[in-house]
């Protein structure tokens, strides 16, 4: 699962930063598209083919799912595509990440989430420029997705009835900023529930709300885009599904890691990815950061954070 973070700086503009995590180790690929004469540069998940990125116009989009159910099988459907006969020839293209691939051409951050709205993305979305931010919860209504969710329970494989879609769509302003996790706060009944009758959302849930409240308290005090991705890269908790970043025993397949950070700056039209948990094709770099470019890529290292030595250094407790 996932966490979303956006701020407004002065000097800056409104930048976001995102852990995204998986229970598998990924390969991340960075392409550019120029499709409807727009420059995109995003990266993709190879075997899911789920993107995020950053446009010429300084579009950005991040994502946190609250189907969670769909988002954590994911790669096991796009194994399971891949393998049937060669249909599509045997590409799965993730739903949301063909959303966002096409929300990077429009040209301002409202006409971007008004596309995503369109399509149905679901989820905790920021959709965002330097100086403008939208909070896209998306979801389904919440009495039918209720009494289907109800069904899950009893019958795991049970296929989901078409419901409704429903969302909100806010605007941030500068002097606010925005935390997601897995759970709906706009729309509540979205993502993993309090009181839920399974033992293992009740343990994704509080590790949703600890994850979130460790992030948000970083986030408040950031004064800069450094600082943004810094708070939301604490590892201090023993229990790593606690942390915004998971640092997860590699060999349980069961246990969440975090495979890497996005980090988008509009004012600055740049994309960084930060590697944890996750293979990278390195080959395009050279490709696409040439001179001709209009987005950057740039690749960081992960630098973990104690959280009690972070809030010291800000509050000068």
């Amino acid at each position: 699962m996932c966490v979303v973070a956006v701020k407004y700086f002065d000097k800056f503009g409104f930048c976001g930063a995102k852990n995204r995590d998986r229970n598998y180790r990924p390969t991340i690929a960075f392409k550019r598209s120029t499709k409807n004469g727009v420059e995109s540069l995003y990266m993709t998940d190879e075997i899911t083919k789920y993107s995020e990125g950053i446009n010429e116009y300084g579009v950005c989009i991040l994502n946190a799912a609250t189907a969670v159910k769909n988002d954590e099988s994911e790669a096991a459907d796009a194994r399971r595509k891949k393998k049937e006969a060669a249909k599509r020839n045997g590409v799965y293209y993730a739903p949301d990440g063909v959303k966002i691939r096409k929300a990077l051409k429009f040209k301002t951050a409202l006409e971007a989430a008004n596309h995503l709205i369109e399509t149905e993305m679901m989820g905790n979305t920021l959709i965002f420029s330097k100086e403008t931010c939208y909070l896209l919860e998306g979801g389904k209504e919440e009495k039918e997705f209720t009494r289907q969710k109800e069904l899950s329970f009893k019958e795991p494989e049970r296929e989901w009835d078409k419901v409704e879609y429903y969302h909100e769509l806010t605007e941030i302003k500068k002097t606010e900023f925005v935390v997601r996790t897995n759970h709906g706060q706009i729309l509540p009944w979205m993502g993993y529930q309090p009181g839920t009758p399974s033992p293992e959302e009740a343990i994704s849930r509080k590790g949703s709300e600890t994850r979130h409240d460790v992030a948000y308290a970083g986030v408040k005090k950031a004064s800069s885009p450094q600082e943004l991705l810094e708070a939301i890269s604490v590892t201090s908790n023993k229990d790593a599904q606690l942390n915004p970043v998971r640092r997860s025993d590699p060999n349980d397949r069961k246990l969440l890691k975090t495979t890497g950070q996005l980090f988008m700056k509009p004012y600055e039209l740049s994309m960084s990815y930060i590697p944890i948990y996750c293979h990278t094709l390195g080959g395009s770099f050279d490709r696409i950061n040439n001179k001709d470019v209009k987005c950057s890529l740039n690749i960081l290292a992960f630098k973990s954070n104690d959280f009690k030595e972070y809030l010291k250094h800000r509050v000068g407790k």
